[in-house]
């Protein structure tokens, strides 16, 4: 497989995301308390239109940019170990990863729009065809894009900084911008406790951002979306499927 290749199968789960996508949406804003918008012909014609430009340029730039920081696709090695670099890790940092959201989740002061109730909440069939294509969607802007840019950014302004500063900077700053991206899905502005709310999602996304990142710079892109479809199939799925 090519880059080109790959790119354009990165390109293609984008552009069907946001379809695939719908019914967890709508689980997100039942649960926050709103009622989700009719969908019609032209929103969802819109919403193909923006996928296809906005994930193109993020895949075209992002694949540029991970060249030129050196960052692993094991999918384009020639004899890439699976096991030690992508199922293990993947695996081991996902559950870590799960574990301490949900325990800081449950440390931050009590409300009803927390993690463990929304994930009680999303019908497991819903939850597993959401993620299936959602990681994909993510971490293309999450590692690929963001991170990729933010240490090629860094690297070209301040030269003499080290490797592991530029990219602990860099997987921070994307972390944050990743929780940033959830407000407007999970905040209902009539919420009775919107600060905590607000709160809850930087932590909880922040953590498993950087978690994301963190797999992207030592193993690879692949390992970064495994790492996410483990924690997001534990909480989407298997807790549903247990409460």
């Amino acid at each position: 497989m090519t880059r080109n290749q790959y790119g354009l199968i990165l390109w293609l789960f984008c552009v069907i995301s946001p379809f695939t996508l719908v019914p967890f949406e709508c689980a997100i804003t039942r649960f926050v308390g709103l009622e989700p918008l009719a969908l019609t012909p032209w929103g969802l014609m819109i919403s193909a239109i923006g996928a296809t430009f906005i994930y193109g340029w993020m895949v075209f730039l992002g694949m540029q940019w991970a060249r030129k920081i050196g960052a692993r696709f094991l999918l384009l090695e020639n004899n890439p170990d699976f096991y030690n670099d992508l199922l293990k890790p993947g695996l081991i940092a996902g559950i870590v990863c799960t574990i301490a959201i949900l325990f800081f989740d449950a440390a931050l002061p009590a409300s009803p729009m927390n993690l463990l109730a929304f994930a009680r909440s999303v019908p497991p069939a819903i939850g597993f065809f959401g993620l299936f294509f959602c990681v994909v969607n993510q971490q293309v802007y999450l590692s690929l894009f963001c991170v990729s840019g933010f240490v090629l950014l860094l690297k070209t302004m301040f030269e003499d900084l080290s490797e592991s500063f530029v990219f602990a900077v860099s997987i921070f700053a994307t972390a944050f911008l990743f929780g940033l991206a959830h407000i407007p899905t999970f905040v209902n502005p009539a919420m009775p406790d919107v600060a905590l709310v607000i709160t809850r999602i930087m932590v909880l996304n922040i953590f498993s951002g950087v978690t994301f990142g963190m797999l992207y710079w030592k193993k690879g892109f692949e390992t970064a979306v495994w790492g996410h479809v483990v924690v997001d199939a534990i909480l989407y799925v298997l807790v549903p499927l247990c409460a």
